[in-house]
């Protein structure tokens, strides 16, 4: 169903593609794949025929599980030059599989010769944990940008050395799912003496795995 000559719906565009409605928005908002029109007053995307090709790329680019931001780069590098990307990265993928494949061996010959626990699996406890006055910064981020906490907790804590330094280890909430497709709200939290914090983080009860 076309808005004008060789213009889809994104439904349409969806089901032609092979990705979703929710991941299409994703890749509007990110600049990875524009639509061709979006209708004054609704709102509503509209992608061309030729569009496809990329459309197509991304869903198969996906499906070896690649970052978003990897995958923007092919799409937007001529034919050799996308080639060549991806060839470097399956090559780097193999390299850390191989490394994670010997790590799960050792890991597994480890562990057998442990005494397991009486279920088979990890301890799981819970405790209580008190309110705590936070310095916070929160962003919208999918699973690929969240190597964001990292420079979000520099940030904070070079602001909390300068009121009286953290009172705490760093700790972040996930306010909502967070995958490769979708944003998600995430907060990176440093604990900090009263007078000096942005807010409150309420007392909780919260499930943890305990490290020996």
């Amino acid at each position: 169903m076309a808005s004008g000559p060789g213009l889809l719906t994104i439904g349409e565009f969806a089901r032609r593609s092979g990705l979703s409605i929710r991941a299409l928005r994703l890749y509007d908002r990110i600049g990875l794949l524009r639509p061709a029109e979006v209708v004054p007053g609704s709102g509503y995307r509209r992608y061309a025929d030729r569009q496809l090709y990329a459309g197509r790329l991304i869903a198969l680019l996906r499906r070896l599980d690649m970052p978003l931001t990897e995958i923007t780069a092919i799409v937007a590098a001529p034919g050799p030059d996308a080639a060549g990307r991806l060839a470097g990265y399956w090559t780097a993928m193999e390299q850390r599989l191989a490394a994670q494949r010997d790590l799960a061996e050792r890991l597994v010959r480890n562990l057998a010769a442990e005494t397991a626990t009486p279920h088979g699996a990890w301890q799981v406890a819970v405790r209580d944990v008190a309110d705590q006055h936070v310095l916070s910064e929160m962003r919208y981020v999918n699973a690929a940008e969240l190597d964001w906490i990292r420079d979000a907790t520099t940030r904070l804590n070079t602001l909390a050395s300068r009121r009286g330094g953290p009172t705490g280890p760093r700790f972040v909430v996930f306010h909502g799912e967070v995958n490769e497709d979708a944003q998600g709200p995430v907060e990176v939290c440093v604990p900090v003496h009263p007078d000096t914090a942005a807010r409150t983080e309420p007392a909780h009860r919260e499930a943890y795995i305990p490290w020996a």
